[in-house]
């Protein structure tokens, strides 16, 4: 429900777009009016000024446009102008510089196919100031989809009203520097609209300090909108929504690559209000476009309903006002290549969000979208005596930052503890001291002698050629899907010839990759690596890949591989004794090295000593 300061707001705008025209000594009663159009000496256009006629004024600003287009300042004085100028282009210069005496005094009513600047020319520069529009199917598109790097397109301190299609669009296929900037945004529907959008690679654009009031989707940005800035804006619905047309405030193009794909992209210090939200709406949607043709940006909707193959790389979201009315994701993402977002520092009050970043489908196994992260949030006071919410609920797909615990309440959430030991819920899923090293075809490795970093013989120290690779195998692993998981091993380098990366990765029977890095080889000596990650299925064979990231040959020393589920990382080198749980040892002394101990269960259960 709409505030009394927002209905007054509402009641606000559509008077500045209906004022009757005041009466202009400087126009002609009939016409308009245009003064001061000679060139100069230098061969260029002074400014420009056009006043409104109180009739249609669409011939008089074609030819205003014409000349403003060849270079001449255009200033549209006080009054409201008619112009119908149709569905096609009207504008064919490579700029323009336009400016009315505010939104509150200039304003100009479209025709109901009009856009007031249309173009199929690449736009230079451009300046758009101080208008109130209204009606019509938006301001300004430009259907140019070529290259067009040039500098910058400002829009500011306007009104945009009762527009049928988009405010604001470009269709360019490289096209930065778009600066939108103090304008207000009212669709006449919120089922068909957007207010502005940009095409591929719109990089340094800035939109910032709008009111988004009514469309369907406020912001899109193609490229997912790499290297764009949209801060200080507000995101409201002063319509109430429907299901079957769901809003989002931004959308988020997913790319066709992981290049480019949204880097530097940061949303901050806005507010997404939750006046007339419906369970349907979207804060910020990743999604593909809905494969139409012959469509121009402004119109082209998202693809909602199947899983996308689109990509989406380096997101910021910090520092923004998130108000719910509706338990809904503040991301929701149609692919499952979604990598490296940021959230944090953002308020969250009201209805909290269902999750904070949402799959429409759970991603697979895939080690790209684990370094999603979840950092420091401020929840509403009564988050304490509230239901904890969840990052996602899809399986490892983010860490979370939570230093006074309102995530942790909820055992779906995925943490990154730097310490801990406690054993509630230890599981050991795979240990290379039960399993031994082997080759891919299941071949036991006999490397170089040497033991490992505790003394022992759980290590082997191989020079092996880049294709080769060394592999700890589990079957019929017992695995517990969504819960947090880690891995460790010892990377030490070869006496000799010695690589300097090596690839570790899990595998299962499918060759799904459920977790992979890069690993440095230390200089000297044995290091212990640590990662957490979570189980998205159950396979039935569990395998550790170990092998050189380098071409040619070279060797590296690998041990004590061990994966296990528990809630903090432990030390599972020792025997775990602090809650008297001997379930994990071995009941076998079969494959064990020498000092290891396994428990006897045909003698009473008696710990012994290999």
């Amino acid at each position: 429900m709409l505030s009394l300061s927002r209905r007054v707001l509402a009641r606000c705008l559509t008077a500045f777009v209906t004022l009757a025209p005041a009466h202009l000594s400087q126009a002609d009663e009939s016409t308009s009016k245009v003064t001061a159009v000679r060139r100069t000496k230098s061969g260029c256009y002074p400014e420009c000024q056009l006043m409104p006629s109180g009739g249609d004024d669409t011939n008089a600003i074609d030819a205003a446009l014409k000349l403003a287009g060849a270079g001449a300042p255009l200033r549209l004085g006080p009054g409201r102008f008619f112009y119908n100028g149709g569905a096609a282009p009207n504008f064919e210069g490579s700029g323009f510089e336009i400016s009315g005496a505010g939104p509150a005094l200039t304003t100009i009513e479209l025709g109901v196919d009009s856009y007031f600047i249309q173009t199929a020319h690449p736009i230079a520069t451009c300046g758009l100031k101080g208008i109130a529009f209204h009606g019509g199917r938006g301001a300004f598109r430009s259907n140019y989809s070529g290259v067009n790097v040039s500098y910058k397109k400002i829009f500011s301190d306007n009104i945009f009203v009762d527009y049928s299609e988009c405010a604001i669009q470009n269709n360019g296929t490289d096209e930065p520097y778009w600066i939108i900037d103090n304008n207000v945004f009212m669709a006449n529907n919120s089922t068909v609209t957007m207010g502005v959008a940009l095409s591929r690679f719109c990089d340094n654009s800035i939109i910032t300090r709008n009111s988004f009031l009514t469309n369907r989707i406020h912001i899109k940005l193609r490229s997912a909108g790499v290297s764009t800035m949209v801060h200080d804006n507000d995101f409201l619905y002063f319509e109430h929504g429907r299901s079957d047309f769901p809003r989002s405030s931004i959308w988020l193009v997913l790319h066709d690559d992981w290049v480019n794909a949204g880097g530097g992209f940061v949303a901050t210090h806005n507010k997404f209000g939750n006046e007339n939200q419906v369970p349907a709406d979207i804060r910020v949607l990743f999604a593909s476009e809905a494969p139409v043709v012959a469509q121009t940006n402004g119109t082209v909707m998202p693809e909602l309903s199947p899983a996308a193959e689109g990509y989406a790389d380096g997101h910021i979201f910090s520092h923004n006002k998130i108000s719910g009315g509706h338990r809904i994701p503040f991301i929701w993402s149609t692919t499952a290549n979604l990598r490296n977002q940021k959230v944090v520092a953002n308020n969250f009050d009201g209805t909290p969000p269902s999750e904070i970043i949402g799959f429409a489908v759970p991603p697979p196994p895939e080690p790209f979208n684990q370094s999603n992260l979840i950092g420091f949030n401020n929840f509403a006071a009564d988050a304490v005596d509230s239901p904890a919410p969840i990052a996602s609920a899809s399986h490892g797909v983010a860490s979370i930052e939570d230093p006074f615990g309102i995530f942790e309440a909820n055992p779906n959430n995925f943490h990154s503890f730097p310490g801990g030991g406690d054993l509630t819920g230890f599981q050991c899923v795979l240990d290379s001291d039960n399993e031994r090293f082997s080759d891919s075809a299941g071949r036991l490795l006999r490397g170089k002698g040497g033991k490992d970093a505790l003394g022992g013989r759980n290590a082997i120290f191989m020079e092996i050629a880049a294709d080769r690779q060394i592999c700890v195998t589990k079957i019929a692993p017992q695995i517990r899907v969504g819960e947090p998981t880690w891995i460790e091993f010892d990377i030490s380098p070869y006496d000799g010839d010695s690589a300097e990366f090596v690839n570790v990765e899990i595998i299962s029977e499918q060759r799904s990759v459920h977790w992979r890095r890069v690993v440095n080889v230390p200089m000297s000596g044995w290091r212990r690596f640590r990662f957490p990650f979570a189980f998205r299925c159950l396979p039935k064979v569990l395998t550790v890949v170990v092998s050189r990231r380098e071409p040619g040959n070279g060797g590296f020393g690998v041990g004590r591989v061990k994966i296990y589920h528990s809630r903090e990382p432990v030390n599972s080198a020792g025997l775990l004794m602090a809650s008297n749980d001997f379930s994990h040892l071995p009941t076998s002394p079969e494959g064990l090295s020498r000092g290891k101990v396994w428990v006897d269960e045909n003698a009473n259960n008696v710990l012994r000593r290999v």
